[in-house]
Parts: structure tokens; C-alpha cells; sequence
């Protein structure tokens, strides 16, 4: 066979990294976490209260909710979302378009299709990329919820940080940039938790789709959802 052009050659890969179908994965990938948080995150403002709270004073996880809603409205329960949101919704997105991208490579480079250990190692690396560039917005995330948790028990009025730019801007002034990346290589040694997760979920979801096409029918979300807790427990 004649080998193409490296022109062509690298319009090719530039064609398959761009493509629709690499977007689309990682655009579902972060709406799919955006949303996941943002339905679950009222649970976790709950269980932040219940942490800081006297013990005398707790209550249960729905009687929380219940005293945030009487005492603040419902969007009490939504201290915090804005940060957490930004940081999944990016992370998701550089996750899931790092590992379209590590596939094709791979695929590309071997010419074999990705097996399960191959599978794990690109999940792997593309969990380092994605915990390398979206730290700093967990760092920013993480130095919110903690002033927020600081102001419920009485520890200090004082706001320091007003929102996530200005988070962001006075961890830059008072620690340099590389504060932003503080926590990275606990961070890193946690990849494969998501890595083992992902793959998983991706083996699974090869079996279901095989088996929807042999029964006629698509995957139901009901499914997708059992799916998805499959492979949460087995990373777990």
C-alpha cells in the first residue's frame, strides 16, 4: 500500500481529534456530571450542615433540608453550586475528550483494537491530563466550601474570598500560581478510581448495546442508570 502524504496524514488525525462525534462525547460527558450534581446537590448541602452542626443540634438528612428551605428558601440548598458545577463540568469535559482522543492514538499507532488493559491504561492518562488541568478549579471549589463550612460554625465572619474569580485571583497573589495546583498529587494517586470506573462502564455499555440490538429495542435510561452504579460499585 502507498503510505499517504504526512499532509494528509495529518489532516486525517486533525479531522478524527475535532470531530463531532470527540465533541459530542465530552459535551455529554460534562452535562451528564453538571447534571447528576446539580440533582444530588441539595444532599450535599445537607451533609455539610449535618458535619458542622452541634451534636445536639443535628438533625437527620431531610430534616436539614427541611430547616435550610424554612429558614433561607429553596435556594439555600444551592450555597456552593456554582463552584462545584464549574469544576465538574470542565473536568468531565477534558476527561472524557482525552480519552476519545488517547483511543484514536492508540487504535491509530497499533492498529489494534483497544483491549481491557489497554482500555485502563488510556482511562489512566487521560484521568492525569484531566486532573493536571482542571485542579485549579477543584482547588477554588475546595477553598469556598471550606469558608463556607468555617462561617456555619461560628469560626469567623470574615469573607475571603468573594466568589470563584476573586478565590482565584487572591490564591495567585498570596501563593503564587502553582496554589492553584495545591493537592495535585493526592489528586493524581485517585485516578484510578474514575480510570477503573470508566472502563467498567464502557464494557458494560458494549454488552448492553449488543444485547438491545439482539432484543430490538434500545437502552432504556433505567438501564443507563444500572450501568452507570455497576460500575461505581466495581471502582469502589
Amino acid at each position: 500500500a502507498v503510505p499517504e502524504p504526512p499532509a494528509v496524514e495529518v489532516a486525517g488525525a486533525l479531522s478524527e481529534i475535532f470531530s463531532y462525534k470527540s465533541f459530542v462525547h465530552a459535551i455529554s460527558g460534562a452535562v451528564g456530571g453538571t447534571t447528576a450534581i446539580s440533582v444530588f446537590f441539595p444532599l450535599n448541602t445537607a451533609r455539610i450542615r449535618i458535619q458542622v452542626a452541634d451534636s445536639k443540634e443535628a438533625k437527620d438528612i431531610w430534616g436539614t433540608i427541611a430547616s435550610v428551605i424554612e429558614d433561607e428558601g429553596p435556594m439555600g440548598l444551592y450555597q456552593g453550586w456554582k463552584s462545584a458545577v464549574m469544576a465538574i463540568g470542565c473536568s468531565n469535559f477534558v476527561y472524557f475528550y482525552t480519552y476519545s482522543l488517547l483511543k484514536y492514538y492508540y487504535k491509530r499507532t497499533t492498529g489494534e483494537r483497544v483491549g481491557t488493559g489497554a482500555n485502563l491504561l488510556v482511562a489512566s492518562m487521560a484521568g492525569v491530563v484531566n486532573v493536571l488541568l482542571t485542579s485549579p478549579f477543584w482547588t477554588v471549589n475546595t477553598r469556598l466550601v471550606a469558608q463556607h463550612k468555617k462561617k456555619m460554625r461560628g469560626k469567623t465572619n470574615e469573607i475571603v474570598y468573594k466568589g470563584i474569580v476573586d478565590c482565584m485571583e487572591k490564591i495567585i497573589e498570596k501563593e503564587g500560581v502553582l496554589g492553584l495546583w495545591s493537592g495535585v498529587i493526592p489528586s493524581l494517586w485517585l485516578v484510578s478510581n474514575p480510570s477503573v470506573q470508566f472502563v467498567v462502564y464502557d464494557k458494560v455499555r458494549h454488552f448492553m448495546t449488543a444485547f438491545a440490538k439482539s432484543r430490538g429495542r434500545r437502552i432504556t435510561p433505567l438501564e443507563f442508570f444500572l450501568m452507570g452504579a455497576i460500575a461505581k460499585a466495581a471502582a469502589t
